[in-house]
């Protein structure tokens, strides 16, 4: 084993020290700039060294739980933004920013029994519908209150 190989292998058996950079918040690619190695070598003996992923696992994971810990803390003193924050990634469904209803619906069938031109006045409808949104966007202006802007 070299020299250099050998260093290597010394730093990544810190295991210590990886357990604390993972509950730290370090990035894999952190750590492995802070132990000297790339990315890929840390990857490389995470998977070879069992002590060494379990290290940086629990890590990962005693952080998140510290940060869960103070967030709650946090909440219970009516911190307004921990409550939302917990809220909206504790219960997503309920509390996210994001109202959009998706909705399946099927057409094919109902297009089916149109007739060739009902199917075209639908089409050149939407096309209609579509430019004349267009326009409006385009002739609008930022301060244009009644959407009647002159072209020059």
């Amino acid at each position: 084993m070299s020299g250099r190989h050998a260093c290597i292998q010394a730093r990544l058996k810190d295991y210590k020290k990886v357990f604390e950079m993972a509950a730290d918040g370090l990035t894999t690619s952190q750590i492995a700039a802070s132990l000297g190695v790339c990315r890929q070598t840390f990857y490389t003996h995470m998977k070879s060294d069992d002590k060494l992923r379990k290290a940086y696992e629990e890590g990962t994971q005693a952080g998140i739980g510290e940060a869960v810990h103070i967030l709650k803390e946090m909440a219970r003193e009516r911190n307004l933004g921990a409550l939302i924050f917990w809220l909206k990634n504790r219960d997503p469904e309920n509390w996210k920013d994001d109202h959009s209803i998706n909705t399946k619906i099927s057409v094919r069938k109902q297009a089916e029994e149109l007739s060739d031109e009902q199917l075209n006045q639908i089409i050149q409808l939407d096309t209609v519908t579509t430019v004349n949104s267009t326009q409006t966007a385009v002739n609008t202006l930022p301060g244009d209150t009644n959407g009647t802007l002159e072209n020059p």
